[in-house]
Protein backbone atom coordinates (compact mmCIF):
# COMPACT_ATOMS: atom_id res chain seq x y z
CA UNK A 1 0.00 0.00 0.00
CA UNK A 2 2.76 2.55 0.87
CA UNK A 3 4.64 1.45 -1.83
CA UNK A 4 1.70 1.82 -4.46
CA UNK A 5 1.22 5.43 -3.29
CA UNK A 6 4.07 6.59 -3.38
CA UNK A 7 4.71 5.77 -6.92
CA UNK A 8 1.31 7.97 -7.27
CA UNK A 9 3.08 10.65 -5.45
CA UNK A 10 6.93 10.55 -6.93
CA UNK A 11 6.41 9.15 -10.54
CA UNK A 12 9.75 10.47 -11.14
CA UNK A 13 11.53 8.47 -8.74
CA UNK A 14 9.68 5.56 -8.96
CA UNK A 15 11.29 2.13 -9.94
CA UNK A 16 9.18 -0.67 -9.46
CA UNK A 17 7.56 -2.97 -6.58
CA UNK A 18 9.28 -6.22 -6.23
CA UNK A 19 6.93 -8.65 -3.54
CA UNK A 20 8.83 -11.82 -2.60
CA UNK A 21 7.74 -14.74 -0.76
CA UNK A 22 8.85 -15.98 2.31
CA UNK A 23 11.72 -18.07 1.26
CA UNK A 24 12.28 -16.63 -2.09
CA UNK A 25 15.47 -14.12 -3.12
CA UNK A 26 15.68 -12.07 -5.29
CA UNK A 27 17.34 -12.94 -9.08
CA UNK A 28 20.04 -11.17 -10.72
CA UNK A 29 18.38 -9.11 -14.02
CA UNK A 30 15.21 -8.44 -11.47
CA UNK A 31 15.41 -4.95 -12.63
CA UNK A 32 15.43 -5.93 -16.39
CA UNK A 33 12.18 -7.92 -15.92
CA UNK A 34 10.22 -4.38 -14.33
CA UNK A 35 10.15 -3.71 -17.57
CA UNK A 36 6.34 -3.47 -18.48
CA UNK A 37 5.12 -3.33 -15.29
CA UNK A 38 5.52 -1.82 -12.21
CA UNK A 39 5.44 -4.79 -9.83
CA UNK A 40 6.54 -8.34 -10.06
CA UNK A 41 5.72 -10.94 -7.98
CA UNK A 42 8.15 -13.83 -6.61
CA UNK A 43 5.35 -16.22 -4.66
CA UNK A 44 7.74 -18.51 -6.02
CA UNK A 45 7.17 -18.69 -9.33
CA UNK A 46 7.34 -14.69 -11.44
CA UNK A 47 4.07 -13.14 -11.58
CA UNK A 48 2.69 -9.89 -12.56
CA UNK A 49 -0.49 -8.55 -10.28
CA UNK A 50 -3.80 -8.27 -12.07
CA UNK A 51 -7.45 -6.71 -11.30
CA UNK A 52 -9.51 -9.44 -12.14
CA UNK A 53 -13.53 -9.99 -11.83
CA UNK A 54 -13.87 -11.88 -8.44
CA UNK A 55 -15.79 -15.49 -8.21
CA UNK A 56 -18.86 -15.45 -6.46
CA UNK A 57 -19.20 -15.82 -2.86
CA UNK A 58 -21.94 -17.17 -0.62
CA UNK A 59 -24.16 -14.68 1.61
CA UNK A 60 -22.88 -15.00 5.19
CA UNK A 61 -25.34 -16.60 7.57
CA UNK A 62 -27.01 -14.88 10.30
CA UNK A 63 -25.16 -16.39 13.17
CA UNK A 64 -26.66 -17.78 16.60
CA UNK A 65 -24.01 -15.43 18.34
CA UNK A 66 -23.72 -12.25 18.13
CA UNK A 67 -22.77 -9.90 15.35
CA UNK A 68 -19.90 -7.94 16.27
CA UNK A 69 -19.13 -4.72 14.43
CA UNK A 70 -16.25 -2.31 15.34
CA UNK A 71 -16.64 1.65 14.31
CA UNK A 72 -19.86 1.81 14.91
CA UNK A 73 -19.83 5.45 14.60
CA UNK A 74 -18.63 5.44 11.18
CA UNK A 75 -21.13 5.75 8.01
CA UNK A 76 -19.95 2.04 7.49
CA UNK A 77 -20.15 0.70 10.83
CA UNK A 78 -23.54 2.08 11.83
CA UNK A 79 -25.06 0.87 7.87
CA UNK A 80 -23.60 -2.60 8.72
CA UNK A 81 -24.95 -2.45 12.43
CA UNK A 82 -28.72 -1.94 11.32
CA UNK A 83 -28.44 -4.36 7.92
CA UNK A 84 -27.50 -7.25 10.34
CA UNK A 85 -30.64 -6.27 12.48
CA UNK A 86 -33.07 -6.20 9.86
CA UNK A 87 -31.74 -9.70 9.03
CA UNK A 88 -32.81 -11.16 12.35
CA UNK A 89 -29.24 -11.11 14.13
CA UNK A 90 -28.18 -10.29 17.43
CA UNK A 91 -25.57 -6.77 17.16
CA UNK A 92 -23.37 -5.50 19.24
CA UNK A 93 -21.67 -2.09 18.42
CA UNK A 94 -17.79 -1.83 19.40
CA UNK A 95 -16.73 1.59 19.55
CA UNK A 96 -14.31 4.00 21.59
CA UNK A 97 -16.94 6.48 20.75
CA UNK A 98 -20.19 4.75 20.70
CA UNK A 99 -23.12 6.64 20.91
CA UNK A 100 -27.02 5.37 21.80
CA UNK A 101 -28.48 3.08 19.22
CA UNK A 102 -31.90 2.07 18.57
CA UNK A 103 -33.82 -0.59 20.59
CA UNK A 104 -31.92 -3.93 19.54
CA UNK A 105 -28.42 -2.89 19.06
CA UNK A 106 -25.82 -3.43 22.07
CA UNK A 107 -23.38 -0.78 22.73
CA UNK A 108 -20.08 -1.82 23.93
CA UNK A 109 -17.47 1.42 24.91
CA UNK A 110 -13.95 0.06 24.51
CA UNK A 111 -10.83 1.27 22.39
CA UNK A 112 -10.45 -2.00 20.00
CA UNK A 113 -6.43 -1.70 20.01
CA UNK A 114 -6.35 -2.17 23.77
CA UNK A 115 -6.78 -6.19 23.86
CA UNK A 116 -7.17 -6.69 27.45
CA UNK A 117 -9.99 -3.90 27.79
CA UNK A 118 -11.66 -5.44 24.40
CA UNK A 119 -11.16 -9.37 26.12
CA UNK A 120 -12.76 -7.81 29.42
CA UNK A 121 -15.55 -5.96 28.05
CA UNK A 122 -16.56 -8.68 25.92
CA UNK A 123 -16.27 -11.82 28.01
CA UNK A 124 -19.69 -13.53 28.30
CA UNK A 125 -20.84 -12.24 25.04
CA UNK A 126 -20.86 -15.05 22.65
CA UNK A 127 -19.68 -13.77 19.37
CA UNK A 128 -20.78 -15.50 16.27
CA UNK A 129 -19.03 -13.53 13.78
CA UNK A 130 -17.36 -9.91 13.26
CA UNK A 131 -16.84 -6.95 10.98
CA UNK A 132 -14.09 -5.31 11.86
CA UNK A 133 -14.96 -1.81 10.01
CA UNK A 134 -13.25 0.47 12.21
CA UNK A 135 -10.09 2.94 11.53
CA UNK A 136 -9.28 6.36 10.80
CA UNK A 137 -8.15 8.38 7.35
CA UNK A 138 -5.55 10.45 6.72
CA UNK A 139 -4.84 13.09 3.92
CA UNK A 140 -0.92 13.79 3.88
CA UNK A 141 1.62 13.59 1.18
CA UNK A 142 4.56 11.24 2.55
CA UNK A 143 7.41 14.66 2.14
CA UNK A 144 4.57 15.66 5.29
CA UNK A 145 3.94 12.30 7.09
CA UNK A 146 4.73 11.89 11.02
CA UNK A 147 5.42 8.35 13.02
CA UNK A 148 2.53 10.16 15.34
CA UNK A 149 0.22 10.40 12.42
CA UNK A 150 0.90 6.68 10.52
CA UNK A 151 0.54 5.42 14.45
CA UNK A 152 -3.05 6.79 14.52
CA UNK A 153 -3.62 5.30 11.46
CA UNK A 154 -2.28 1.54 12.42
CA UNK A 155 -4.20 1.48 15.82
CA UNK A 156 -8.05 0.97 15.14
CA UNK A 157 -7.63 -0.85 11.84
CA UNK A 158 -4.37 -3.05 12.03
CA UNK A 159 -3.95 -3.35 15.93
CA UNK A 160 -7.85 -3.53 15.85
CA UNK A 161 -7.74 -6.47 13.86
CA UNK A 162 -4.65 -8.22 15.70
CA UNK A 163 -6.51 -7.77 18.43
CA UNK A 164 -10.16 -9.61 17.13
CA UNK A 165 -7.87 -12.25 15.18
CA UNK A 166 -6.28 -13.42 18.62
CA UNK A 167 -9.30 -13.15 20.94
CA UNK A 168 -11.88 -15.01 18.25
CA UNK A 169 -10.00 -18.05 15.88
CA UNK A 170 -13.57 -19.78 15.44
CA UNK A 171 -16.05 -17.82 14.19
CA UNK A 172 -18.96 -18.22 11.61
CA UNK A 173 -17.58 -14.98 9.71
CA UNK A 174 -14.91 -12.49 9.87
CA UNK A 175 -15.16 -9.90 7.72
CA UNK A 176 -12.51 -6.62 7.40
CA UNK A 177 -13.59 -3.60 5.68
CA UNK A 178 -10.13 -2.49 3.40
CA UNK A 179 -9.73 0.30 0.98
CA UNK A 180 -8.60 0.20 -2.64
CA UNK A 181 -6.08 2.57 -1.74
CA UNK A 182 -4.24 -0.71 -0.68
CA UNK A 183 -5.28 -2.11 -3.71
CA UNK A 184 -3.82 0.00 -6.03
CA UNK A 185 -2.35 3.35 -4.04
CA UNK A 186 -4.39 6.31 -3.55
CA UNK A 187 -1.50 9.71 -3.52
CA UNK A 188 -2.02 11.70 -0.32
CA UNK A 189 -2.89 8.87 1.94
CA UNK A 190 0.15 6.80 2.27
CA UNK A 191 -0.77 5.88 5.71
CA UNK A 192 -4.01 5.10 5.41
CA UNK A 193 -2.91 2.67 1.81
CA UNK A 194 -0.20 1.16 4.56
CA UNK A 195 -2.55 0.11 7.34
CA UNK A 196 -5.31 -1.64 4.89
CA UNK A 197 -2.44 -3.69 2.97
CA UNK A 198 -1.33 -4.33 6.53
CA UNK A 199 -5.06 -5.30 7.28
CA UNK A 200 -5.14 -7.61 3.92
CA UNK A 201 -2.09 -9.60 5.51
CA UNK A 202 -3.71 -10.19 8.76
CA UNK A 203 -6.86 -11.89 6.47
CA UNK A 204 -4.27 -13.62 4.95
CA UNK A 205 -2.34 -14.89 7.55
CA UNK A 206 -5.86 -16.24 9.04
CA UNK A 207 -7.05 -17.98 5.96
CA UNK A 208 -3.43 -20.05 5.74
CA UNK A 209 -4.33 -20.92 9.50
CA UNK A 210 -7.72 -22.28 7.93
CA UNK A 211 -9.50 -19.63 9.39
CA UNK A 212 -12.73 -17.98 7.83
CA UNK A 213 -11.76 -14.55 7.03
CA UNK A 214 -12.84 -12.29 3.98
CA UNK A 215 -11.61 -8.53 3.15
CA UNK A 216 -13.54 -5.95 1.19
CA UNK A 217 -12.07 -3.20 -0.26
CA UNK A 218 -13.88 -0.32 -1.09
CA UNK A 219 -13.77 2.74 -3.04
CA UNK A 220 -15.24 5.95 -1.62
CA UNK A 221 -18.01 5.60 0.17
CA UNK A 222 -20.94 8.80 0.57
CA UNK A 223 -20.86 10.06 4.44
CA UNK A 224 -17.14 8.05 4.95
CA UNK A 225 -13.94 9.36 4.73
CA UNK A 226 -14.20 12.01 2.45
CA UNK A 227 -16.31 15.55 2.29
CA UNK A 228 -18.70 16.35 -0.70
CA UNK A 229 -15.74 18.24 -2.15
CA UNK A 230 -13.58 15.30 -1.82
CA UNK A 231 -16.02 13.36 -3.20
CA UNK A 232 -16.60 15.17 -6.02
CA UNK A 233 -12.95 15.73 -6.85
CA UNK A 234 -12.57 11.82 -7.31
CA UNK A 235 -16.02 11.29 -9.11
CA UNK A 236 -14.45 13.97 -11.60
CA UNK A 237 -11.27 11.60 -11.84
CA UNK A 238 -13.60 8.02 -12.49
CA UNK A 239 -14.04 7.01 -9.06
CA UNK A 240 -17.69 7.58 -7.84
CA UNK A 241 -18.59 7.40 -4.06
CA UNK A 242 -20.99 3.99 -3.09
CA UNK A 243 -24.15 4.45 -0.83
CA UNK A 244 -23.48 3.00 2.39
CA UNK A 245 -26.30 0.54 1.77
CA UNK A 246 -24.51 -0.88 -1.09
CA UNK A 247 -21.65 -1.12 1.37
CA UNK A 248 -23.49 -3.06 3.68
CA UNK A 249 -24.57 -5.64 1.61
CA UNK A 250 -20.99 -5.79 -0.05
CA UNK A 251 -19.60 -7.12 3.75
CA UNK A 252 -22.58 -9.50 3.54
CA UNK A 253 -21.65 -11.08 0.35
CA UNK A 254 -18.92 -10.14 -0.98
CA UNK A 255 -15.02 -10.95 -1.02
CA UNK A 256 -12.83 -8.43 -3.06
CA UNK A 257 -12.96 -5.18 -4.37
CA UNK A 258 -16.30 -3.03 -4.48
CA UNK A 259 -15.97 0.28 -6.28
CA UNK A 260 -17.88 2.33 -8.90
CA UNK A 261 -15.53 2.82 -11.37
CA UNK A 262 -15.83 4.52 -14.93
CA UNK A 263 -13.10 2.94 -16.76
CA UNK A 264 -12.72 5.09 -19.60
CA UNK A 265 -12.08 8.20 -17.38
CA UNK A 266 -9.61 6.30 -14.38
CA UNK A 267 -7.42 3.57 -16.60
CA UNK A 268 -6.10 6.20 -18.44
CA UNK A 269 -4.77 8.40 -15.44
CA UNK A 270 -3.21 5.69 -13.84
CA UNK A 271 -1.42 4.69 -17.20
CA UNK A 272 -0.61 8.17 -17.98
CA UNK A 273 2.91 7.55 -16.97
CA UNK A 274 3.46 4.09 -18.47
CA UNK A 275 1.28 1.07 -19.98
CA UNK A 276 -0.29 -0.40 -16.19
CA UNK A 277 -1.13 -4.09 -16.73
CA UNK A 278 -2.68 -4.56 -13.33
CA UNK A 279 -5.82 -2.31 -14.81
CA UNK A 280 -5.43 -3.24 -18.45
CA UNK A 281 -7.45 -6.47 -18.97
CA UNK A 282 -10.14 -5.44 -16.81
CA UNK A 283 -10.68 -2.04 -18.06
CA UNK A 284 -10.94 -3.82 -21.16
CA UNK A 285 -13.91 -5.99 -20.18
CA UNK A 286 -15.90 -3.10 -18.61
CA UNK A 287 -18.83 -1.71 -20.77
CA UNK A 288 -18.60 0.53 -23.05
CA UNK A 289 -21.03 3.48 -23.65
CA UNK A 290 -23.06 2.33 -27.14
CA UNK A 291 -26.61 3.50 -28.02
CA UNK A 292 -28.49 2.52 -30.85
CA UNK A 293 -31.22 5.02 -30.34
CA UNK A 294 -30.81 9.14 -29.94
CA UNK A 295 -33.48 8.57 -26.37
CA UNK A 296 -31.10 5.91 -24.97
CA UNK A 297 -27.99 8.44 -26.29
CA UNK A 298 -29.71 11.10 -24.31
CA UNK A 299 -29.69 9.05 -21.17
CA UNK A 300 -26.43 7.40 -21.33
CA UNK A 301 -24.98 11.56 -21.52
CA UNK A 302 -26.93 12.33 -18.34
CA UNK A 303 -26.02 9.42 -16.69
CA UNK A 304 -22.70 9.87 -17.50
CA UNK A 305 -22.73 13.62 -16.98
CA UNK A 306 -24.45 13.14 -12.88
CA UNK A 307 -22.02 11.03 -12.37
CA UNK A 308 -19.20 13.01 -12.92
CA UNK A 309 -20.97 15.79 -11.21
CA UNK A 310 -22.26 13.75 -8.33
CA UNK A 311 -25.99 14.73 -9.18
CA UNK A 312 -29.42 12.26 -9.78
CA UNK A 313 -29.40 12.22 -13.82
CA UNK A 314 -33.02 13.48 -13.59
CA UNK A 315 -31.76 16.55 -12.01
CA UNK A 316 -30.01 17.77 -15.23
CA UNK A 317 -32.22 19.78 -17.96
CA UNK A 318 -30.80 18.33 -21.38
CA UNK A 319 -31.50 21.48 -22.79
CA UNK A 320 -28.55 23.00 -20.43
CA UNK A 321 -25.24 23.41 -21.45
CA UNK A 322 -22.95 21.22 -19.58
CA UNK A 323 -20.78 24.43 -18.05
CA UNK A 324 -24.48 26.04 -17.00
CA UNK A 325 -24.48 22.67 -15.17
CA UNK A 326 -21.37 22.60 -13.34
CA UNK A 327 -19.17 21.63 -15.36
CA UNK A 328 -15.43 23.14 -16.11
CA UNK A 329 -12.23 22.62 -17.52
CA UNK A 330 -11.11 20.20 -15.52
CA UNK A 331 -14.02 17.59 -15.22
CA UNK A 332 -14.67 18.22 -18.60
CA UNK A 333 -11.13 16.30 -19.52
Amino acid sequence: GFARSFALEHPALWGGLVVCGADVAPEAGLLDQLAGASEVGLLPERSVRRLVRGAPVSRLPVPEGVVLVTGGTGAIGRAVAEAWKARGARVAVLSRNAEAWTEGIEVVRVDVADAEAVAEALKGLPIGGVVHCAGIGRRQALVDEDPDGVEAVFAAKVEGARVLDALFPDLDFFVCTSSIAAVWGSAGQVAYAAANAALEGIVEQRRSRGQVARVVSFGPVRGGLLDAEGEAWLAARGLVALSTSVAAEALISVDGVVADVAWETFEPLMSARAPNPFFAAYAASAPVLAAAEPRDLLAAVRARAARVLGLDPDALDPRQGFFDAGMDSLTAV
